[in-house]
Formats: structure tokens, C-alpha cells, sequence
């Protein structure tokens, strides 16, 4: 079962286990649902592949022991991504499509609720963080996670001013989703890739937060 905690990182497509490291389960959550930024690089499915891990999770949870801690955590987060991993593409098709009421519907209803999921993994992580280390640092995953509540919470207003004709459109969801770092990083595995710097997966906008 520890062998198998890997599941997470291991969406529809992937093939080179032993080979390249990819770990989508960190640019899912944290790319600002908007922007969308490695959509090109989270495969087809990966909501439901997720959504199947949750229950597997908090079984082993139940055996777990004294590990059981660790399954909860992943449990958790394995929750929040599910809902995460495709809502930005669902946001662009809707969008696209001028379908006002599925936009309402993500915006209403699916962020509240990933921003609920968010919470509880927040708290499962800070337990975890606290059993294992020292409290120093867990200040930094207060901010990162901090950061996503408010995203979503900039999100959920940027939307329902469109819904509702406040907003004439919508910027993010305007702009194409490219690759990330454009041509050279098509990436492998079904387009999963490795970006394991927070600060290049928070923002769109150039970022010199190096060592946060």
C-alpha cells in the first residue's frame, strides 16, 4: 500500500514508471482554476481516475496503523484534486460555448465546494506536518494554500460577474492553453509533466519568489 501511494501521480496515459518523474498531483493543485495553465498537461479523465483513488485511499487508511495518518492526507488531497484536475478545461468549453448556466454551475456550486475539500486537506496536511517536523515552515504551506483559497475566491467573483453581464468577458478563459514552456516541454507520458517550483505554478505572471 505505501508502494502504491504513487496512484495519485499516475493518470490515464502514463507508461514510463522507473523513467521520467512527472507530478501532476502538485501543478493540479496548484494552478489558478482561470488561467488554466497546465491544462495541456493533465490528461483526459484525470477527474474520474482521481475520484477512484479516494475510496482506495481511505481504506487503507482504516488498516493503516500507525500509517494510517499518511493515507488520510493523500485521501484528502486526492479529493480535492479530483474536482480540481479538469475544471478549468470545463470552465473553457462552457465559455466558449456561452453556456452561462454551466459557468454559473462551476462558479456557484463545484469552487464552494473544492474550496471545502480545500480546507480539510489543509487541516489532514497540517497534522501530518506536525506529527513528522517541527511546526518552522509549515507557515509557507498556510501561504500556498492560502494563495489557492483565494484564487478561487477571485475566480468565483470573475465568473458570476460574467453570468450575470457585469463583466463583458472573460480574459483567462480567452487566451489559449499552451504548453508549458511553449514548444520545448510538449511533455511525456500522455503530455504529464515535472514542474516542481510553486512559484512557477501559482502564477501566470513571471515570478522571482525563488526559495519560497
Amino acid at each position: 500500500a505505501l508502494l502504491d501511494l504513487e496512484r495519485i501521480n499516475d493518470l490515464p496515459g502514463r507508461q514510463c514508471y522507473g523513467g521520467k518523474v512527472a507530478n501532476p498531483c502538485k501543478y493540479i493543485l496548484y494552478e489558478n482554476v482561470l488561467t488554466g495553465k497546465f491544462d495541456r498537461h493533465i490528461p483526459d479523465g484525470s477527474g474520474a481516475y482521481l475520484a477512484k483513488q479516494v475510496p482506495w485511499l481511505r481504506s487503507q487508511a482504516e488498516k493503516g496503523g500507525e500509517y494510517a495518518y499518511i493515507f488520510e492526507t493523500l485521501a484528502a488531497l486526492a479529493d480535492v484534486l479530483a474536482l480540481k484536475a479538469e475544471m478549468s478545461k470545463r470552465l473553457v468549453l462552457a465559455y466558449k460555448a456561452d453556456d452561462r448556466s454551466a459557468v454559473a454551475r462551476i462558479a456557484g456550486e463545484e469552487i464552494p465546494l473544492l474550496a471545502e475539500k480545500l480546507r480539510i486537506y489543509h487541516k489532514a496536511f497540517r497534522r501530518q506536518w506536525m506529527r513528522e517536523n517541527k511546526t518552522f515552515g509549515f507557515d509557507v504551506m498556510d501561504i500556498r494554500i492560502g494563495g489557492l483559497q483565494a484564487q478561487l475566491e477571485t475566480g468565483k467573483e470573475i465568473l458570476e460577474d460574467w453570468v450575470s453581464g457585469k463583466r463583458a468577458r472573460v480574459d483567462e478563459l480567452e487566451a489559449p492553453r499552451l504548453p508549458y514552456d511553449g514548444e520545448n516541454n510538449k511533455g511525456y507520458d500522455n503530455g504529464m509533466i515535472l514542474v516542481n517550483r510553486w512559484e512557477r505554478i501559482a502564477a501566470q505572471s513571471i515570478s522571482n519568489m525563488y526559495g519560497v
